[in-house]
């Protein structure tokens, strides 16, 4: 559908085992990319991962949830 629109959507779906490091690695390359205006962290995560620490690492600006305080 975003293609249709005419806006650029990725879809990001890293392994069930994926660290909290690993998943907070992915937030912070798409806080520096231009081209992405906004990220959703698609909760729940897995138990194992800290998912307040993946959320508070998206840029407020690109915060899609508005979960930053």
């Amino acid at each position: 559908m975003a293609k249709k629109l005419g806006v650029h959507s990725e879809k990001i779906t890293p392994p069930v085992e994926s660290s909290t490091e690993e998943l907070c690695a992915i937030v912070e390359s798409l806080n520096r990319r231009d081209e992405i205006d906004g990220i959703l962290v698609q909760l729940p995560l897995p138990n194992h991962v800290d998912a307040k620490r993946v959320l508070l690492t998206v840029d407020p600006a690109k915060d899609v949830d508005g979960f930053i305080p």
